[in-house]
């Protein structure tokens, strides 16, 4: 690697008597969590990869280790307590205490009006997409409290801002984990954690790929043609790019001088954001 590939971790990561910092990152198999993992790596960082598909992990570890850094794949199911325990058991032992958590974990289904959508598979979602990072965030705070410095960086969506019908399980979920930002933010201020939430925008993801396949019944005639027109035009961002801003925001210690900062890639650039309540 080039040092344009490998630039400094930032001095205020840096602990007495400790070795290089590291990061856990959720739904790193594919997609803007890989790019979050691998753009880390590049960095400097050791690289705790979770996710539920340990094929995908591995590849994802592979890459990382032929281009330098070193990654351990982490088979999981985010939203099961006992198994995040004893991944990160397994994290802590390993790479070490980790000192940055990227909650990018998430799935979209199910996706239809309220009164048609399978209760369990809505409420599986939630378990996902909201208790998973509140989970993950419960767990490694002790590693992060004892270190006196750490960050979160929940990935959320314009559907938790916005309303969008049909999307009930994974809008609803979103706007939680917002709100779960600003409440932890709020809880850590002055302690040298922060938690901030990022929403990248329209990005080329398999979730968009699965969204534009679904019956227009399912979606929305609309909504459908919205997805597949944006797929068109090519308006969707690549997850690596997304990937090396927030490697960029962690690993230049930018995200430890922003607290309760919520949204998108243009936001952060303007320094604008909700911050977290007085």
């Amino acid at each position: 690697m080039t040092p344009v590939d490998r630039p400094l971790i930032s001095g205020a990561w840096k602990r007495p008597d400790a070795g290089v910092p590291v990061a856990v990152v959720t739904g790193a198999g594919r997609g803007i969590g890989r790019a979050c993992a691998e753009a880390l790596a590049r960095a400097g960082w050791r690289v705790a990869l979770l996710a539920r598909s340990r094929r995908e992990l591995e590849s994802a570890a592979g890459r990382i280790g032929e281009q330098g850094g070193q990654a351990l794949a982490c088979p999981v199911d985010v939203s099961h307590a006992q198994e995040v325990a004893g991944v990160l058991d397994r994290v802590r032992n390993t790479l070490g205490p980790p000192l940055c958590l990227v909650n990018n974990a998430a799935v979209v289904e199910p996706v239809g009006l309220v009164e048609s959508v399978d209760p369990a598979a809505w409420r599986a979602a939630m378990d996902v997409n909201l208790f998973g990072p509140f989970l993950l965030a419960h767990t490694v705070l002790q590693d992060m409290r004892e270190q006196r410095v750490g960050t979160i960086l929940n990935l959320v969506s314009g559907m938790g801002r916005r309303v969008f019908p049909r999307f009930s399980a994974y809008s609803v979920a979103k706007a939680g984990l917002i709100h779960l930002t600003r409440v932890l933010a709020a809880e850590l201020e002055g302690t040298g954690i922060t938690v901030n939430a990022l929403d990248p925008g329209l990005v080329d993801t398999r979730l968009h790929e699965r969204l534009r396949g679904l019956p227009a019944d399912v979606v929305g005639e609309e909504m459908l043609e919205n997805l597949r027109a944006l797929h068109r035009q090519g308006a969707l961002k690549p997850a690596e790019s997304v990937g090396r801003w927030v490697s960029g925001f962690i690993s230049g210690g930018r995200a430890l001088e922003m607290n309760g900062r919520v949204g998108t890639l243009a936001e952060f650039r303007e320094g604008k954001g909700v911050p977290a309540p007085a």
